[in-house]
């Protein structure tokens, strides 16, 4: 979730989980005016259309905006939300009489989530936007705040007149990391996550105060109070790394971390494939007809949820099964498929899917929307380990899906938005279904290795993901939602080690081989 907004007058913090009413107030017009006050978006054309989304707070009138740019506004809202990057500082910077009633002033730091376009919006960057207005309050409202504020600084008073906005009486330190200093046996899929005493100014958090080293290229992302750094290629196997975050690194109200602060950890022997897990032989070995599969026949909801998995993927001709959520009635033909009156609804996997009219190579695909497949614009590695998420929610705007398909490089993601009305009905034998598809047994069954298998019933942030990654139920989402979890499969032993009790069953009596490192 969001960190929630704080304000700021003098050397008093005034958090916004307050019960005072005006506080809150002062957020929701903060945050309407973000939203409201700007009149059109503006773009500009890099390699992709790259849509820099800007919210200047100002006063003006918030009643004249066109439907179509309401509408916009909330899909915008809806994208900042699920990728985490907006946060909110309001800074009260006076309280004077104007005319015969109280006047506020307050400024807004937000940061402005960027968007770039490739078939459909996805969360890029962020920018950090300023700004300040005031608006005219009653002589009730005045004195809940400065009521507030005297017991917020323990009795020191604000003073009269305009005060001026001051420095944080406390100093920007760590209070997290993950791994944690001194931890073995990371996987070498993990991201490097640090956690701040206070959300932090994203601009200042880059490649020259975020280190790693030995040096290791990569992506620095910034979410409120968490600073993760996900490298470009998998960590180098049973080394030693150290994490170094530097005093450049400042918080929004312009305070300095304390002091350089370090951590180490240790990669495994093993990397990503430690451990067991579920080594199917693809279509070629299984006689028409026949299947290696298993699945859950009570699935969770298929909107919100997040898949995390393992794979790595040996090279065959046409088609892939990772995993699908969607009708498995045990027919087997494309009935099974085609179940809503002659076309297919309510279902999505992830998996690589055929580079035709060349059907020897692959793209990473996810299936979804009445047919769709929805591609990455790089080929599949075979005989390689990938981890990977799928994560699907709903809202006014649509069904979506994004598919992370080399973790823990975000920018290898797929998306796509079905129409809102897809996948509102549930097929007649809904079933999540794992190592070949269900409409056509035999036919698609996954070629190479399937483990690490971690199922939400909510859609986890990029954050939590990474940290579920690096260990499951390490976040209040994980262990909120988790509803699958097996790291290590075997052919006798699926089980669910969640403690949820969602055990899947096999169909059929082929089974995959044992794969164990």
């Amino acid at each position: 979730m969001r960190d929630r907004p704080s304000f700021q007058m003098g050397r008093c913090n005034l958090n916004t989980d307050s019960p005072s009413p005006p506080l809150a107030h002062l957020v929701r017009e903060c945050h309407s005016a973000y939203f409201k006050a700007h009149s059109r978006l503006r773009t500009r054309q890099t390699r992709r259309k790259l849509f820099i989304v800007t919210f200047p707070l100002s006063k003006q009138r918030h009643t004249r905006r066109s439907s179509t740019f309401s509408s916009g506004l909330k899909y915008i809202r809806s994208m900042s939300r699920r990728c985490d990057l907006r946060t909110t500082a309001v800074h009260l910077t006076g309280l004077t009489l104007k005319g015969d009633r109280p006047q506020v002033c307050f400024r807004c730091t937000v940061n402005v989530p960027s968007f770039f376009r490739d078939k459909d919006f996805l969360c890029f960057k962020q920018r950090t936007s300023v700004d300040s207005f005031c608006y005219r309050i009653s002589y009730a409202t005045l004195g809940l705040i400065a009521a507030s504020v005297l017991l917020s600084c323990e009795g020191n008073s604000p003073g009269t007149g305009t005060t001026e906005v001051g420095s944080s009486s406390s100093s920007l330190s760590i209070s997290a990391t993950t791994p944690t200093n001194g931890a073995i046996n990371v996987s070498t899929s993990s991201a490097l996550t640090a956690t701040f005493s206070e959300p932090v100014n994203p601009a200042t958090v880059t490649a020259a105060t975020f280190t790693i080293n030995p040096p290791v290229t990569g992506a620095i992302t910034v979410t409120g109070t968490t600073a993760m750094f996900a490298p470009s290629t998998s960590w180098a196997p049973s080394t030693l790394y150290t994490g170094t975050l530097t005093t450049g690194i400042k918080d929004l109200a312009g305070n300095a971390l304390l002091s350089t602060f370090s951590w180490s950890f240790t990669t495994g022997a093993g990397g990503t494939t430690s451990g067991t897990g579920l080594d199917f032989p693809g279509s070629a070995a299984v006689p028409d007809g026949q299947t290696i599969r298993f699945k859950f026949t009570n699935p969770l909801a298929i909107y919100p949820a997040t898949y995390i998995w393992k794979a790595y993927p040996r090279q065959q001709n046409q088609y892939y099964t990772a995993f699908f959520w969607g009708n498995d009635d045990g027919n087997g033909n494309f009935g099974t498929f085609l179940w809503d009156q002659g076309n297919s609804n309510t279902y999505y996997g992830a998996h690589p899917y055929p580079n035709f009219p060349d059907v020897s190579t692959h793209k990473w695909e996810i299936a979804t929307d009445r047919g769709g497949d929805f591609v990455s614009s790089e080929l599949v590695t075979y005989d390689r380990w990938y981890t990977q998420a799928l994560v699907a929610w709903a809202d006014s705007f649509g069904k979506h899906t994004a598919f992370y398909w080399d973790l823990p490089n975000t920018s290898k993601v797929i998306m796509h938005v079905s129409p809102t009305n897809y996948g509102n009905t549930n097929p007649p034998s809904p079933a999540l279904t794992w190592g070949d598809a269900p409409w056509a047994p035999g036919n698609e069954v996954w070629n190479g290795i399937l483990r690490g298998i971690q199922v939400y019933s909510m859609n986890l942030s990029l954050v939590e993901i990474q940290s579920e990654i690096t260990t499951p139920q390490s976040t209040a989402a994980g262990v909120t939602n988790i509803w699958y979890l097996n790291l290590n499969p075997t052919p006798t032993d699926i089980s669910d080690k969640s403690g949820k009790g969602h055990h899947p069953s096999w169909i059929g009596n082929l089974r995959p081989t044992l794969f164990t490192e």
